[in-house]
């Protein structure tokens, strides 16, 4: 049996976009999105965090996933 991995928040910033004409300042006035993501803790390295869904840890099985690259990674925290 595999060890269950540990429940984070990540908190990080996303691209932001928006279509449409619109005047320069709109544009301007943008920011990028502001993101809090928990989730099973599969890795965690230099280059990303790789956030799970799911897991099985008997069967070391998983579902649905998501990688950020660390250098949008504000902060992480432990939660379990």
């Amino acid at each position: 049996m595999a060890k269950k991995p540990s429940i984070v928040e990540v908190e990080w910033e996303d691209s932001a976009a928006e279509g449409g004409w619109s005047k320069r300042d709109r544009y301007l006035a943008q920011e990028p999105a502001q993101c809090r993501t928990v989730g099973y803790l599969l890795k965690a390295d230099r280059k990303k965090v790789i956030l799970l869904q799911s897991c099985h840890p008997k069967e070391d099985r998983f579902t649905d996933s998501l990688t950020i690259p660390r250098s949008c990674v504000t902060s992480m925290r432990k939660l379990y």
